[in-house]
């Protein structure tokens, strides 16, 4: 995987993922949902324009005509700094 260090909880995270039924899929999706509307309601004015403006550069990365090397390069540094 590219020498990247993996934390710990990321593969523990993984492999729960991987093994649950899908009634724990339904509720954990659920809460994901939940949680990504109360943190946007939350949003201050720049911080909603802010977000837009990376989703839209996003967005526009991805479907560029070619993923070229310098393509993927900035979508992974902007992906990045969104975490």
């Amino acid at each position: 995987m590219d020498d990247k260090v993996v934390n710990r909880n990321t593969i523990r995270k993984r492999k729960s993922r991987k093994v649950e039924t899908s009634e724990q899929r339904k509720t954990r999706l659920g809460k994901q949902r939940e949680k990504y509307h109360q943190r946007k309601a939350m949003e201050t004015i720049d911080q909603k324009d802010a977000r837009r403006a990376n989703d839209r550069k996003r967005k526009r990365l991805k479907l560029g005509t070619e993923m070229d090397g310098d393509n993927a390069t900035e979508l992974n540094k902007l992906e990045e700094t969104l975490i």
